[in-house]
């Protein structure tokens, strides 16, 4: 599962439990002092700061499948 994915679940996954405690998402963000556009907008576009998770991961496997190339001598 990409980064993104996980992260757009966790938006939703907090939006329906909001909704199951008997709470909106406004009040919610208005409790976090968060702006109520800012959910949406992440669902829109993600973030940078998880574009720059997702592209250190992307890096880190490389790294890894290279690594594990050289130790089995190719």
């Amino acid at each position: 599962m990409s980064f993104k994915t996980e992260f757009d679940a966790r938006i939703d996954a907090i939006d329906t439990r909001a909704k199951a405690a008997g709470t909106s998402l406004t009040e919610l963000c208005r409790r976090a002092g968060v702006a109520r556009s800012t959910p949406d907008r992440w669902r829109k576009v993600t973030p940078k700061t998880v574009e720059i998770v997702t592209e250190l991961e992307s890096k880190l496997v490389e790294i890894e499948a290279q690594r594990a190339k050289q130790a089995a001598g190719e």
